[in-house]
């Protein structure tokens, strides 16, 4: 169904394919959804897009977080998507990951069964996107 984003303002017209669940414009979502397409969500606060995942069966995934309650929801991302806006998910996503790069080189640590330690700044976010490029 047709709707007007609550976020941008923009008039989101009907998918067609799909039943359509963002606003392609600024991938705003609505919280209505207990499971998609039933609207027996009671909180309808806004879900603001986070995040990117790829998905093996459904492509690319935008990951939101209700603004009102916190729950995380995931949308998969419409042929008509602003694709500028989608990628510009992974880039703030990189970015959460520069400021958490400790945790990074614990778990790659851990994983690995040997020290990763990385003190310069500079090279903490070399090393941290060279392992989300290895990633994707």
């Amino acid at each position: 169904e047709e709707f007007i984003c609550e976020n941008c303002g923009n008039k989101v017209p009907k998918l067609g394919y799909s039943c359509r669940n963002h606003c392609p414009v600024c991938l705003y979502s609505k919280h209505v959804d207990v499971n998609p397409g039933d609207r027996a969500e009671s909180c309808h606060g806004l879900l603001e897009p986070i995040g990117l995942e790829i998905n093996n069966k459904k492509g690319y995934v935008i990951i939101s977080k209700c603004k009102k309650c916190g729950a995380i929801r995931k949308n998969k991302v419409a042929e008509d998507d602003d694709m500028e806006k989608v990628i510009s998910l992974s880039a703030k996503q990189i970015k959460s990951w520069e400021e958490g790069t400790d945790a990074v080189c614990c778990q790659i640590s851990k994983k690995f069964e040997t020290n990763v330690s990385v003190p310069d700044k500079k090279r903490k976010k070399r090393f941290v996107l060279s392992v989300f490029s290895m990633l994707f």
